[in-house]
């Protein structure tokens, strides 16, 4: 970060967009086993799949900010439940949707 002269913010979306670009790519050969035939097909399931992922963490951020902020509950359990609340519909989103 510092030795690229990036802020936080940037290295943080940095970071993001590398770390889902990793999951993409392990999704892909480990989880789903799929194959595209052009760069076609290879884009347009990357795009969905970030597509999802903004998606996904909307949700997060939403319940996060309706049930901590707004209710009061208890932060880190709200946090625990989201969390695997996301692995579950980037699961379902990535099997039905994108591959």
């Amino acid at each position: 970060m510092y030795k690229l002269e990036i802020n936080e913010i940037g290295a943080n979306m940095l970071s993001w967009i590398l770390y889902n670009y990793v999951s993409f790519v392990t999704n892909r050969k480990t989880v789903f086993h799929t194959h595209t035939k052009n760069m076609k097909e290879y884009v347009i399931q990357l795009f969905q799949f970030y597509v999802s992922r903004v998606l996904t963490l909307g949700i997060e951020l939403l319940i996060v900010f309706l049930l901590v902020t707004v209710l009061g509950w208890y932060a880190m359990g709200v946090k625990i439940f989201t969390s695997i609340l996301v692995i579950f519909l980037n699961y379902f989103i990535s099997k039905r949707f994108i591959f």
